[in-house]
């Protein structure tokens, strides 16, 4: 069915086969790829099945909203994505939703009647100038990022289904494509001996969600397309190179990137863990039981402070709101872990057809076959406080009935993988959204991911995050600008949590010491928060509290914001507090975010400053008051 000759004739042998003797940059032996090799079928498959099986097809079921669009697109004009902006989001969604509404309603009615406008998109879709987003210098070398990631595995999984109905001219350009933007790049990657000899953005050896994210499109793809040997060398360098991505989880199952990144990559991990799981009839099991797999999993209720809310940190956050992880995430998570720990979220199902990216909702869909007839195991407990010992960030939840009053807490280092300047920042939830603290991700613009300009962004910088400036000087950026954990005690309804921050400032802030120290009261339903510090000659020390709600009815030592109440104590003579909107917005851009500046002019050489939090009156239905 699939005409390999065609793809392979015109990659080069040295893309073709690892180094004759050694390993190449990633660590992967001849011995590995030969061992792998054993462990593959002849054969190529796809995600789902071709449109030749009709049960198949005919079974699976196609919501409203697939069978609307499809018709909308069957109908319409072909997106067109300017050539001038090669990442023209617009035209680029435009274009995947068609391919994938149309390419289910092909296969589930096989009548014929998509496939000249679905030619039309995929001709549109494969002759773009480029397959990947213009500014991480991926084009010009060809290679895969997160925008051509999809795009590769969708139009494997088209060719898949609909194979001869395609016309010969459109299975060639497929072939041709995938050539060019994904299995040169790749092989060619995969026998490098070092990594300058690979061009472009290189992320096989990313500790981010990147890493994942590109693999599961190149795996999808080889799987469809490539023979054997070629297929057994992707598998080995991908599990090579995925070992970058799960080593990034602390032992205690904490990653860095923050919430909605974790759903990004973990997801993407599951899944080349699965295919190359059925690719070597379960031979290679990226999924083999482990402490840290199981802490890895269980993220989604370590990390929560409520139900569906997390902590704002890094390049998280949805302007306070909870969101939570997508449900067929938790389900997949059970489903591969035999447990039961996220069923309340799954157990009715979700709607497995958003027509957007083809090969993401048929995997949703198989995976809500699946679970229909899963019967989990049991349930992990979690306390009600998470601490994540090595990167020292704290979650506490309330346990009490009703609203809940939930605390988090970080130090870390200024180099994190999403990094903002945000060392001894906290979040405050109240009520199922963050009330206040840690703002989260900005409204990003270019430059923001791939350039020195990300602390040009307030709330990436520390003056967008509830710390200190010392003597004018924010927190520095880099891996030597560090928080320490000193200390972690709870009792009695009380977690204490202090934080070193005297690495995270420059010299020349002067500092001789910071101590942050936290003190959360659970049933009291109170934060306070003690600033030490000594400076090596007298200067200037303030602090700050960020937020969503404004800072109102200011007095001298005090004031409001949403529902809650602050109060400052200090012994540095002239406090003094002065509110504002931060310059530019949260990452939906719908919440102005606030600043509130405290401390004095007065220099000091060593003092302290304590932020008493709590709600405001308490109305008998438990919801604060206004």
């Amino acid at each position: 069915m699939y005409p390999l000759k065609t793809i392979l004739a015109v990659i080069s042998s040295a893309a073709l086969t690892a180094a004759a003797a050694g390993t190449n940059w990633l660590g992967v032996s001849e011995h590995d790829i030969d061992t792998i090799e054993q462990m593959l079928p002849d054969s190529n498959r796809g995600l789902s099945r071709p449109v030749s099986d009709r049960a198949f097809w005919t079974a699976y079921p196609v919501s409203g909203h697939i069978r609307k669009r499809a018709e909308k697109h069957r109908t319409g004009k072909v997106p067109e994505p300017d050539e001038a902006k090669p990442y023209d989001l617009p035209g680029n969604l435009e274009l995947s939703r068609g391919i994938c509404c149309m390419t289910i309603m092909e296969a589930k009615e096989n009548r014929g009647r998509y496939l000249p406008q679905l030619e039309k998109y995929l001709d549109r879709r494969i002759n773009q100038p480029s397959w990947t987003m213009p500014d991480l210098g991926i084009a010009k070398a060809r290679g895969v990022d997160l925008q051509s990631a999809r795009q590769i595995r969708d139009l494997a999984e088209v060719y898949w289904i609909l194979g001869e109905k395609l016309s010969p001219e459109t299975r060639k350009a497929i072939r041709d494509g995938l050539r060019k933007w994904c299995f040169n790049y790749m092989l060619r990657a995969c026998s490098a001996r070092k990594v300058s000899e690979i061009g472009g953005f290189n992320w096989l050896r990313a500790t981010t969600n990147w890493n994942p994210f590109c693999w599961i499109g190149v795996l999808h793809a080889a799987d469809v397309f490539l023979p054997k040997r070629q297929r057994a060398v992707l598998y080995a360098n991908a599990r090579a190179s995925l070992r970058h991505y799960t080593g990034a989880f602390s032992d205690d199952g904490y990653i860095v990137e923050g919430a909605g990144y974790y759903d990004m990559g973990f997801s993407r991990f599951l899944d080349c863990a699965e295919l190359i799981r059925r690719g070597t009839d379960g031979k290679l099991n990226l999924l083999a039981p482990s402490p840290k797999l199981e802490k890895m999993m269980l993220y989604p209720l370590t990390y929560s402070m409520d139900r569906n809310l997390y902590p704002h940190f890094a390049d998280s956050g949805t302007d306070g709101r909870a969101e939570g992880m997508p449900v067929y995430l938790l389900a997949q998570i059970d489903y591969l872990s035999g447990k039961a720990n996220y069923i309340e979220y799954w157990k009715n199902g979700w709607d497995a057809g958003h027509g957007l990216f083809l090969c993401e909702d048929i995997r949703r869909q198989l995976l809500l076959d699946k679970v229909r007839d899963f019967h989990p195991g049991r349930k992990d407990s979690v306390p009600a406080t998470t601490l994540f010992r090595q990167p020292a960030v704290l979650v506490c939840r309330d346990t009490a009935p009703g609203p809940k009053f939930s605390f988090a807490a970080k130090g870390g280092h200024n180099f994190e993988d999403h990094n903002h300047n945000d060392l001894g920042s906290f979040c405050i939830g109240y009520d199922g959204r963050i009330v206040l603290g840690d703002l989260g991700y900005p409204q990003v613009g270019p430059g923001y991911f791939n350039s020195g300009r990300r602390y040009q962004w307030k709330l990436a910088s520390s003056w967008g995050h509830p710390v200190p400036l010392v003597n004018g000087c924010e927190q520095g950026a880099g891996r030597r600008f560090h928080a320490e954990l000193l200390k972690f005690r709870e009792s009695a309804g009380t977690v204490m949590f202090v934080l070193d921050l005297t690495g995270a400032y420059p010299d020349k802030a002067g500092l001789k010491q910071l101590v942050r120290t936290f003190r959360y009261h659970r049933e009291k339903r109170i934060l306070e928060f003690t600033d030490e510090f000594r400076l090596k000659k007298p200067g200037i020390f303030r602090g700050a509290l960020v937020g969503f709600f404004p800072f109102v009815n200011l007095g001298k030592d005090g004031g409001e914001s949403g529902v809650l109440k602050f109060r400052i104590s200090t012994d540095v003579p002239g406090l003094s507090l002065a509110a504002q909107e931060i310059p530019g917005r949260s990452q939906n851009g719908k919440r102005i975010p606030y600043r509130l500046d405290y401390g004095s002019e007065t220099p000091v050489s060593e003092g302290h400053y304590t932020v008493t939090i709590s709600l405001k009156q308490v109305s008998p239905r438990g919801k604060s008051g206004s």
